[in-house]
Formats: structure tokens, sequence, C-alpha cells
């Protein structure tokens, strides 16, 4: 089944960072690990671009999440998991760690 709800022509990075973070929230680092390099078998990935991507997203999600309907336990999870996948990727950016 294809999900066209936010179909649009744009950068693949885009998708990767997204679907990288939505399967943070469900599963462990290894299968994320693996989601990647499937990935990069498939298209070239530039480390420093996927990182904004992935700030991005974050960032987004930690914006809207509020209106999401979430229980407050499962809320509080995502918002930690998108809080750690932004500091990483800022160290990636070479910006250090973020408060």
């Amino acid at each position: 089944m294809l999900d066209w709800e936010d179909a649009a022509c744009g950068y693949p990075q885009s998708d990767v960072a997204c679907t990288q973070l939505e399967l943070k929230y469900l599963f462990d680092d290894e299968l994320v690990d693996l989601f990647l390099s499937t990935c990069a078998g498939h298209l070239s990935i530039d480390p420093h671009r996927l990182a904004l991507w992935q700030i991005y997203v974050a960032s987004a999600g930690q914006h809207s999440m509020a209106n999401w309907g979430l229980e407050p336990s499962r809320e509080a999870h995502m918002r930690q998991i998108a809080l750690e996948y932004i500091r990483a990727s800022a160290v990636v950016l070479g910006v250090g760690a973020l408060g």
C-alpha cells in the first residue's frame, strides 16, 4: 500500500530522515541502521544533508506533536527520541552537543 498523504516532488533524503525518525519511535537503532544502509545501497546519501533533514523533521514534529492526540506517556517518549535525534544530527554537522 502506498501512502500518498504527503506525496510531492522533493529531496529523497527528507523521506529517509522522516522514516528514520518514525522507526526510532517504534524500534531500536539496529533496525534504523539497517534501513539507512539499505537506502544507501539505492541512492547517494550525503551525511551532512541528511543531518539537516533529520533536524528539520524532528523539529517540525516537536512543534506539532501536542496536536496529534497522543497519550501523554507516548508523547513524552516521542519527544525524547526526537531530541536525541536532533542532538545526534547536530554532532554530524559539527555543531557539538545541543542543550
